[in-house]
């Protein structure tokens, strides 16, 4: 029996009835709502004061066709987005100053939510046979992402505020109970096939759906053997997702899904433990205990994270959710790292939605601040499953290089960037990893694919012979080989399946290196080996800073970068010159499509500085070729 599902017979024995589950405080608890810290008590209100006595939207049919039927779904989600983020502002607002001053628009929004025909997604609207349907039947709720979201929001708020919307109308809690039960609860018990269960690997988002199924379950449901059978259901779709996972804490799909994976695993592995008093724990499951070191190890400095794929090199993670894990894992350096990334934003960004998060992160914030908030940056880590390899100058400290190599296959809907390396200096970007803009999340895989941030030639790889790397599961860096010692820390990949047969390579070793000492270097080598002479490599650098060409290298900044070609030569024994190219970012190609040039704002954001792209470009290789790129501190600075 696996490592959750143990736990079943414990489970059904100590789950309390709904009257003694309280994950987070109601409203009339005011002695814990007045824990909350004064930065964080007015930042809410504030919120709430802005949708205090609004008119609210009507979601029309033709709203809801428009984005069934033709698949511009920005009407629809406009309004039924603004509903559910002005009512979680408004709960949380109305918790933490208890004047009754929101309530009224609070119990609108929930009879204004309830008398919506389907909150389920207009694009998973189905009927019976399975075709698309184009209205909701409102005999036929359908279970989604967006229905288990509406179904935890209106949860949490009955819970915060049952006393007083009793106190409006005693029917508004019974609606909202009856709304819960039919939309959400009985599917999830019920239904076979889960909408938010279909999709898997990076974009799965079976983690989030039960957590927010759970939440609404554990707070609504008042019968024993449905909190159970719900539980017991929760735990089984966890446990075949947590089977799925590499033992050694690796997320599919990088850092960029562990909010709505491995995180709300462990948010909802949390509410089963609360529901149980705590008498049942499920955090020494190595899929989720090694997660912490996973995500200390891929931070740099900041808020940069080594972030590869679609995940932007600065990770807009909330802190109170790392936190949160890290005293679930029983990590105090994963602590400290969530109290270090909330002291740089200083408290004055947080979500509100998911609302059970939200209203957990206030009244726990000021155990957060307390905690040690240095980063604990090691000084090496590698990662298996996903062959990744950060390295830094020293531990504890963003002064120096921090690298990193990561392998893994090209899959379709990510980023052609099996063997991608990056280099940051003092803790800053010199080589990134640019990640996607965000919009791009909502293309199918292979319009994903035809984005110029996706494709290798617009990473730190090189392109073989016209050849840039081809998408698809096939097409991955293999036989890593990593060495980790005080003095150095170096990994090898093979990248040259990670090529369509065109580029004719039958060996291509990628080998990113970081010595110690005195004077810290960073290496790249590359030895590769071809089906023939006379071939075509360009070598591209993805950089904050504008190169300064030399004869010998260029200079990025701070940083001097020389080639040697097979044997220590920058011409090597070939007599190649090396040619440069430099491309300004985005691509000149990419306006096309790029009318409001949100490019440019994207990129800005990234680094806070324009990018480039380097191509260092050899004619005419050799059969057999050997390149090391070295990377020095400027002499002087």
């Amino acid at each position: 029996m696996s490592a959750l599902l143990e736990h079943m017979d414990e489970i059904m024995v100590a789950l309390r009835p709904r009257e003694e589950f309280r994950p987070v405080p109601p409203t009339r608890d005011r002695e814990a709502w007045q824990t909350v810290r004064q930065k964080t008590r007015e930042m809410c209100v504030r919120r709430a004061e802005k949708y205090l006595g609004q008119s609210w939207p009507a979601i029309t049919a033709a709203d809801v066709i428009l984005a069934s039927r033709m698949g511009d779904a920005r009407a629809y989600e406009g309004k039924f987005n603004y509903r559910r983020e002005a009512l979680a502002a408004l709960a949380l607002g109305e918790a933490v100053e208890a004047k009754g001053r929101f309530l009224t628009d609070i119990a609108n929004l929930c009879f204004m939510i309830c008398e919506e025909s389907a909150w389920t997604a207009p694009a998973n609207l189905r009927r019976p046979d399975g075709s698309p349907a184009y209205l909701p039947d409102i005999e036929r709720p359908l279970l989604d992402m967006a229905a288990a979201r509406t179904g935890a929001l209106m949860a949490t708020v009955l819970h915060l505020h049952r006393d007083k919307l009793r106190e409006i109308s005693p029917a508004i809690a019974v609606r909202i109970e009856r709304e819960i039960t039919l939309r959400v609860i009985d599917p999830f018990i019920n239904v076979k096939q889960l909408e938010f269960a279909r999709a898997r690997g990076e974009d799965d988002m079976l983690p989030e759906g039960v957590k927010e199924c759970l939440t609404a379950l554990l707070l609504i449901e008042r019968e024993d053997r449905f909190r159970w059978g719900g539980a017991k259901r929760a735990l089984r779709l966890m446990d075949a997702y947590l089977d799925e996972l590499p033992r050694d804490g690796g997320i599919p799909g990088g850092l960029g899904a562990f909010e709505r994976g491995v995180g709300c695993i462990m948010e909802a592995l949390e509410l089963i433990c609360e529901a149980s008093g705590g008498n049942v724990s499920f955090f020494t499951v190595s899929a989720l205990r090694n997660v912490s070191d996973f995500i200390i190890g891929s931070h740099i400095s900041l808020d940069y994270f080594n972030c590869a794929g679609n995940c932007p090199a600065h990770w807009d993670v909330d802190p109170n959710l790392i936190y949160r894990c890290g005293e679930l894992l029983r990590s105090d350096e994963l602590c400290s790292l969530g109290a270090y990334l909330m002291g740089l934003r200083g408290g004055d960004s947080r979500p509100v939605w998911p609302l059970m998060r939200a209203a957990r992160a206030a009244i726990g914030e000021n155990e957060m601040l307390r905690h040690d908030s240095r980063p604990p940056m090691p000084m090496d880590y590698y990662l298996r499953s996903g062959a990744l390899l950060t390295a830094r100058t020293r531990a504890g400290a963003a002064d120096g290089f921090f690298i990193s190599i990561e392998g893994g296959a090209n899959r379709m809907g990510g980023h052609a960037d099996a063997g991608n390396v990056t280099l940051y200096w003092n803790g800053e970007p010199v080589l990134p990893d640019l990640g996607e803009i965000e919009y791009a999340s909502q293309l199918a895989p292979d319009e994903r694919a035809a984005l110029w941030e996706t494709q290798s030639q617009y990473h730190n790889l090189p392109v073989i012979n016209g050849c840039p790397q081809s998408m698809g599961d096939g097409f991955m860096a293999v036989e890593p080989v990593w060495e980790i010692t005080p003095e150095r820390t170096r990994a090898t990949l093979d990248i040259s399946r990670a090529y369509p047969d065109e580029a004719g390579v039958s060996s291509w070793q990628r080998t990113m290196s970081l010595t110690r000492g005195e004077t810290p270097c960073a290496r790249l080598w590359e030895i590769a080996e071809f089906a023939h002479d006379n071939n075509d490599v360009e070598f591209n650098f993805i950089t904050t800073a504008r190169p300064y060409l030399r004869p010998d290298g260029m200079e990025l900044g701070n940083i001097r970068v020389t080639w040697e070609l097979n044997g220590g030569h920058p011409e090597g024994r070939l007599g190649i010159k090396p040619d440069c190219e430099v491309e300004d970012l985005p691509p000149r190609h990419s306006k096309q499509y790029d009318l409001d040039g949100l490019y440019d704002k994207w990129l800005l954001e990234i680094c806070g500085k324009p990018l480039y792209r380097v191509a260092v470009i050899l004619r005419g290789a050799p059969q057999r070729l050997s390149v090391c790129f070295s990377f020095t501190q400027k002499r002087g600075e």
